[in-house]
């Protein structure tokens, strides 16, 4: 109707009929009857509007002041109250604070205020009877227990939910009976009921209703029984030496939205299987929505080990375990009666435990088993199954008392797989007790019999990585057991879980092997050499390893170069000390001799030889087991065959293979030429050697054959019985010569392959030296060397350089290569050539030519040679001296001195020593050698000797006698008596001995004597030739009637002349002395005292 007024009333004020008729849902005959006046003054329409408002305002007026009141108690009655969280705090012994967040649901469609009718003190309460005015009282089971104000609360019109906001009101308890059972209902039931009652203000539409009636009942969820408990957190760490001291962390879980803030400190008890074993505090608790935590500390109390053993074992195992907390205190006043008594059941959940934290094996003995039996023999049965493991171990524990708690382990039994990268190995058992406690490590002996598993191969193939790797790791997993002390008594713990790794450091292959010693004594039989070899293998681990005997194959590279075996092995921990013998023997020798010959030329160089031996079991020939080669398990022969152990065999230092040269001779030419300065310093020596023959083996080992027939016939030598003889020893050379440290002489590579024989007992090597050069590095020291040998009586130089051999042994022909020596040597010297020792013999001295500056002469000269050294040079060269005065040289052209005497032609050269005037000492010289006079020169060396002998010669100083040679010019001689005349002439046929024509020009101071008795016969005249008299070599020429006559006047007196005469005719041998003086050649004049016997030939004048 209001709605259809107002309609009208808008569209009358714009004066449009047509709109009203629209708006009202009249008729149009209807609207006529609108339109009529009342009294003839208003319309109808107007009165009916009068009346309208009148209504509505006597309506409005009846609501507002008694209807109101009654609907805002209704709609107060009509809503609900809930609470979504309940926070309770800050208790004291009769109230707590309260926060609090809920909902008024279905407040009407008005918008109000709702207050309390007086202001919330919010100061500690007195307890009273009655709840002061304004507050709202809390019953529970409708009986008021406490009282608290209401917040302000606002609504909102036709909202459905309005917020409920509580904050920070104090609730005060009046009965603290209810109050109490109020408190254990919360804990153990589902939800509980508040009824909340009281007078409350409410203001609408701007009008403030007293005293409205306030009546809810809110539904409370409980914590049903905190059945949700359950531990987070175990441990003993916090113990000590006198208690077991425990630390819980329990989770209560609770979906109740009550939060109680503080429930104060509680005091618990601990329970397990109904036996009260320790007590427990928690400090500060609280309760809340969700999940709570709880700390709490303890003891255990009880002196039930039996019963604390279950406990501990199924808690370190893997059972879980009920226990119950029952409180018996708080310090929440407020809460006490609530709280005490509640039990707070849940599990101990498992912790499984490695009681054991760490183990190390100090020390591991790993034994093969088998059981010996007597039957006629000891017979050895091999056990594939089972293998001894004993262990001296190091365990960690695990405190499960914490660093200061007492718990000292002193028995432990372990049930367990030994397993090696998650394969399981074998099982082993084992009961150890501990003797000296165990805080925090113990030590005890983990030993037993492994049962291994699959016949053995998992353990063959651990031992075998253990034996090979640097480190491996060994677990125990299974059960354990232990007899622990605890400061309440003796607990035995069972059924605890291991699983423990134990890391072991590997054998590491036994890469640090190292040889001491190596022999090789002797040949064998069968073709080999035999071979001992002193080891020591260094095990860096803790394992012991009983092996038996291992047989080696020994490599060289990848060549097989022998067998070995050692015996009786055990691996310790350390050094390993291990003596292998067999036998050098290649099993393919075409292959394996390279090698071998390798290996030996780097083992006399001292040279480090790395040689690889690896493990293998010899095959048995039987069928039975017992009766293996060795009888060891499976396992340990695989690890056997794994064995591939390298190691450097160093050869012996400075070991001298050869040495202290002994030359029995030595031939060198020395190049150059005579007055040269220069040559290609380039020397062929030869040598018989014999040198010290070192060998560092036992075994025979001789120089080596080659053979010395083409290949193809040796078929034909063979069966024609000649093949031994087709061989022939050898060795190569390679030579430096050294004087004060330095090399002077060196050969630029080695010789060609020398005969060579060798005694290895009398450590003798002889070979003979041949095609060989040296080449001078250093001329001026060896110049000193060859100055040495000719001046000196000896001369001291090393030899040194390098060798090479072809030797035989028992198990083939290899090559020595490189082999080094170095040998002092010391040769005898010419010692200067000392008086006696360069001779000139016979009658070979012969004048071949003249010139005008001076004689050649031929002599033949006998050089004494006390050395070994054979000496070859061009020429050699030395100056003649008589009486200190010089007369020419004389020179040998290529001398070859060996040892002993040489006989050699010399050219002298006679040279006068004063050209102009003749001197005595050439009158002298030539007069004797004329005369078959002998005469003492000294020989000097020439500075112009090969420049290799200068030195040596340049400073030789010598005598020897120059033989003379009887040179009878005077071939006929006739004396024709002149009766008549009282005179007598001399008719002479001259002679040329000499190679050379020469010249007589004057013959003077002739007397002729009796031989027998040098009685003077007479006086040949003196006779000069201006022209010179010319005799040709080789020819004789009379003097007279070409030449001149001799006459002898002795006396004047007849008498005398007559004596004379006749004596003269009486003495068939005459000897007339004089001066000659002639020419040779173009060489001269030459004066000379002559003098020749002769036979005197008469005739008598008519």
């Amino acid at each position: 109707m209001m709605e259809r007024i107002d309609v009208i009333r808008t569209h009358l004020l714009v004066n449009r009929e047509e709109d009203i008729s629209d708006a009202w849902p009249l008729s149009k005959k209807e609207l006529p009857w609108l339109k009529r006046k009342v009294c003839g003054v208003m319309p109808r329409w107007a009165l009916i509007l009068i009346i309208s408002l009148f209504l509505f305002i006597v309506g409005f007026l009846l609501t507002w002041f008694l209807l109101l009141p009654i609907i805002v108690q209704s709609v107060v009655n009509g809503s609900s109250l809930s609470f979504t969280e309940i926070h309770m705090r800050s208790p004291t012994h009769n109230s707590f604070r309260i926060d609090a967040k809920g909902s008024l649901k279905k407040a009407g469609p008005i918008s109000a205020t709702i207050t309390a009718p007086s202001k919330d003190p919010n100061a500690e309460p007195v307890i009273q009877d009655k709840p002061p005015s304004g507050s709202v009282t809390i019953h529970y089971e409708d009986v008021p227990m406490a009282y608290m104000f209401l917040p302000d609360t606002h609504t909102q019109g036709g909202k459905e939910d309005n917020d409920l906001i509580i904050e920070d009101r104090i609730v005060a308890v009046i009965n603290t009976t209810k109050w109490s059972q109020f408190g254990r209902d919360l804990i153990e039931k589902d939800t509980l009921v508040w009824h909340l009652k009281g007078l409350v203000d409410l203001t609408a539409f701007g009008r403030t209703y007293k005293d409205v009636q306030f009546s809810k009942d809110v539904n409370v969820p409980g914590f049903k029984g905190l059945k949700n408990v359950t531990v987070e957190h175990f441990d003993l760490e916090s113990s000590n030496h006198t208690s077991i001291n425990a630390k819980m962390t329990v989770a209560i879980s609770s979906d109740s939205m009550v939060n109680i803030g503080d429930m104060g400190d509680l005091e618990m008890e601990m329970y397990y299987e109904g036996v009260m074993i320790g007590t427990l505090s928690a400090k500060n608790t609280s309760l809340h929505t969700g999940t709570t935590l709880m700390d709490t500390t303890g003891t255990i109390t009880s002196s039930n080990t039996p019963l604390l053993s279950r406990l501990m074992s199924r808690y370190l195992g893997v059972y879980d375990s009920p226990v119950m907390a029952k409180i018996i205190g708080t310090s929440n006043d407020l809460l006490r009666d609530a709280l005490v008594g509640v039990e707070l059941s849940t599990v101990l959940p498992a912790n499984p435990t490695n009681l054991i934290e760490k183990l190390n094996f100090d020390g591991i003995n790993i034994t093969p088993l088998g059981e010996a039996k007597l039957f006629l023999l000891i017979l050895i049965v091999v056990d594939d199954l089972h293998v001894g493991m004993e262990s001296a171990s190091v365990v960690s524990v695990q405190s499960i008392m914490g660093p200061r708690g007492y718990m000292d382990i002193t028995y432990v039994t372990l049930d367990v797989d030994v397993m090696h990268d998650d394969v399981i190995l074998g099982h082993l058992r084992v009961d150890a007790p501990v003797s000296n406690g165990s805080r925090p490590t113990f030590d005890v002996l983990i030993g037993g019999n492994i049962t291994m598993t699959e016949g053995g191969k998992k353990w063959a193939q651990f031992t075998t990585q253990y034996v090979s790797q640097a480190t491996t790791r060994l677990t125990l997993r299974g059960k354990m057991g232990a007899t622990v002390q605890v400061p309440i008594g003796a607990m035995t713990l069972d059924g605890l879980s291991i699983d423990s790794h134990v890391d072991l450091v590997g054998m590491q292959g036994l890469k640090n092997t190292t040889v001491l010693q190596l022999d090789m004594p002797n040949d064998t039989r069968d073709g080999g050499i035999r071979m001992i070899i002193s080891v020591v293998m260094e095990n860096p681990s803790v394992a012991t390893m009983a092996m038996g005997d291992i047989h080696f194959t020994a490599y060289y590279e990848d060549a097989v170069i022998g067998e070995l075996m050692a015996k009786n092995v055990t691996m310790v921990p350390g050094s390993n000390p291990i003596t292998m013998e067999g036998e050098l023997k290649p099993t393919d020798p075409t292959n394996a001799n390279p090698k071998i010959q390798e290996f030996f030329n780097r083992y006399i160089h001292g040279e480090s030889t790395v040689v690889t031996v690896r493990g293998y079991v010899p095959k048995s020939n039987t069928t039975k087991r017992s009766e293996d080669s060795n009888n060891l398990p499976d396992w340990v022969k695989t690890v056997i065959e794994s064995l591939n152990v390298s190691t450097a065999v160093e050869g012996p230092k400075n070991l001298s293979l050869i040495g202290g040269l002994d030359l029995h001779s030595l031939g060198m030419r020395l190049p150059g030429l005579y007055n040269e300065t220069e040559d290609d310093g380039m020397i062929p020596i030869t040598s018989s050697v014999t040198a010290g023959f070192f060998s560092p083996f036992g075994f025979n080992i001789s120089v080596h054959y080659v053979r010395i027939f083409p290949e193809f016939s040796q078929f034909f030598l063979k069966h024609f019985f000649l093949y031994e003889n087709s061989w022939k020893y050898q060795v190569s050379v390679k030579i430096d010569m050294l004087l004060d440290g330095l090399v002077i002489a060196t050969m630029d590579d080695y010789t060609e392959w020398l005969p060579a024989t060798s005694d290895q007992l009398a450590q003798r090597l002889d070979f003979t030296l041949s095609g060989a050069q040296l080449r001078v590095v250093d001329r001026q020291r060896f110049g000193n060397v060859t100055a040495g040998l000719l001046l000196n009586s000896g001369m001291n130089f090393t030899m040194a350089g390098v060798s090479k051999a072809n030797i035989t042994t028992n198990i083939g022909n290899f090559t020595l290569k490189g082999v080094n020596f170095t040998s002092p040597v010391h040769l005898e010297g010419f010692n200067g050539f000392p008086n006696g020792s360069i001779e000139m013999i016979g009658t070979n001295q012969n004048i071949t030519s003249g010139h005008s500056w001076g004689l050649y002469m031929l002599t033949e000269i006998v050089m004494h040679n006390p050395t070994i050294v054979s000496l070859q040079v061009s020429s050699m060269v030395m100056d003649i001296y008589f009486e200190g005065v010089y007369m020419g040289n004389v020179t040998i052209d290529s001398p070859s001195l060996v040892p002993g005497p040489n006989t050699l032609i010399g050219n002298v050269m006679y040279v006068s020593p004063n050209k102009t005037l003749y001197g005595h000492n050439e009158r002298t010289f030539f007069s004797r050698y004329t005369q078959g006079n002998s005469s003492l020169i000294e020989l000097r060396g020439n500075s112009n000797n090969i420049p290799l002998l200068t030195d040596g010669l340049s400073r030789l100083v010598t005598s020897t006698v120059f033989i003379g040679q009887l040179t009878p010019l005077m071939k006929y001689v006739q004396m024709t008596v002149s009766f008549v005349h009282l005179s007598i002439m001399a008719n002479v046929e001259v002679t040329n001995p000499f190679k050379t024509g020469y010249t007589i020009s004057d013959m003077k101071s002739f007397t002729v004597h009796a031989s027998n008795d040098w009685r003077q016969l007479g006086t040949l005249q003196d006779v000069h030739y201006a022209q010179g008299f010319p005799v040709d070599a080789g020819h004789e020429r009379t003097l007279n009637p070409m030449t001149f006559d001799i006459g002898i006047n002795v006396l004047p007196n007849p008498v005398a002349w007559v004596d004379a005469a006749r004596a003269l005719l009486l003495q068939n041998a005459s000897t007339a002395v004089g001066e000659l003086n002639f020419s040779l050649g173009d060489f001269g004049p030459v004066t000379i005292d002559y003098q020749q016997s002769f036979t005197v030939h008469f005739r008598s004048e008519n």
